[in-house]
């Protein structure tokens, strides 16, 4: 499976963008790019950013990103989420989604992602 996912506000996505790169403060902080695969992307979506606004799922081309991605499980979740270990380069980025609540207020896959069916 080459497709990943990473879930970003807007206003990060522009200011975080540069000279052709994608640099989110998780890189500095944490070593790596937190990404998930699309059957985990609404599970993270619905923990994480239940009260988040304007945001963008960027659907990645891992073997686009010239850098190692590597699945792991570094919470003890029992489940293995892949992580870019360095720049993302904007062409690795195949798609940008909006990424919004349905009417339940609940997070669910953007028509056009294979995988999961959101929930």
């Amino acid at each position: 499976m080459n497709l990943i996912y990473h879930i970003v506000t807007t206003s990060d996505f522009n200011r975080l963008s540069e000279k052709g790169f994608f640099i989110p403060q998780s890189l500095a902080e944490d070593g790596f790019i937190h990404c998930s695969y699309s059957h985990q992307v609404c599970g993270i979506a619905n923990q994480l950013y239940r009260n988040s606004k304007e945001l963008l799922l960027l659907e990645i081309d891992k073997t686009l990103t010239e850098c190692s991605v590597i699945d792991e499980d570094l919470y003890n979740l029992n489940r293995d989420y892949p992580h870019i270990y360095g720049k993302l380069p904007l062409d690795a980025i195949v798609a940008k989604y909006p990424f919004e609540m349905d009417s339940e207020g609940l997070f669910t896959l953007p028509h056009g992602i294979q995988g999961a069916t959101g929930k």
